[in-house]
Formats: structure tokens, C-alpha cells, sequence
């Protein structure tokens, strides 16, 4: 599309908005405003009783508020279980895997009788490296 037309276009909006005839009527302007009325009033009404159920609920409840309900409480516990795991793992083994220059998985480097402290280093290991 040229600019010469595209300002045709917008010349033609132009005067199809200024007819007045295309205008919205008075009754549809009056329905219109008093359903946003509506709603304004539905939206800040729950808002209320939320903040009371909170209080009743004590500390977890205004956590759970805080944060955003319980879906902003599974991400905060998604977000802290990842970061436990990423911050236990052998920095090695991480980069390994991220990089993708690892000799094999982390599956295949564990034996039976280590268990999960195969995956993580011991707290002496982190001590010795500050």
C-alpha cells in the first residue's frame, strides 16, 4: 500500500466518523455507560470481602493475597524447588548440562549406594569454595 493511499483511506475515516448520522445514538451512549456502571460496581465489591476472608485467615491468607492467590503461591514454590535443585547441584554436573559437554547424563554417573549425594556436593565442598 502507497502513501497516497493509505491517505485515502484515513482521509475517508475521517469523514465517515464526522457524519453524523453514523454517530451512536443517545439510548446506546446511556446502555453502554450503565453497564460500565455496572461492573464497576461487581468488580469492587468482591474486592471487599476478599480483604476480610484474608484477615480471618490469618498469615497464610494475606501471603496467599499478597502474592496473588494461590497461583502466584505455586509459582513462588515452583520458582523456590527449582532453585534448590539448581543450587545443590554439583557446579560441574550444571555446567555440564547446560552446556551440553558432559560424558554422559547424570543418571548414568550415580551409582546405587550414593543416592542423591552424587547429585549434590557435601557442605564442605561449598565451605572449601567460599
Amino acid at each position: 500500500m502507497t502513501e497516497v493511499e493509505l491517505d485515502q483511506l484515513f482521509d475517508a475515516a475521517r469523514e465517515t466518523q464526522a457524519d453524523p448520522d453514523m454517530a451512536p445514538s443517545a439510548a446506546l451512549m446511556a446502555r453502554i455507560m450503565a453497564d460500565a456502571e455496572a461492573e464497576i460496581a461487581a468488580q469492587q465489591a468482591p474486592e471487599v470481602s476478599a480483604s476480610t476472608d484474608a484477615a480471618k485467615s490469618g498469615l497464610l491468607g494475606m501471603i496467599k493475597e499478597a502474592l496473588g492467590g494461590w497461583r502466584g503461591m505455586a509459582g513462588v514454590a515452583t520458582a523456590g524447588v527449582a532453585g534448590l535443585a539448581i543450587g545443590l547441584g554439583a557446579p560441574d554436573m550444571v555446567t555440564e548440562f547446560t552446556l551440553g559437554t558432559g560424558t554422559g547424563t547424570a543418571t548414568e554417573t550415580i551409582s546405587a549406594d550414593t543416592g542423591l549425594d552424587g547429585l549434590t556436593s557435601s557442605f564442605y565442598d561449598l565451605a572449601l569454595e567460599g
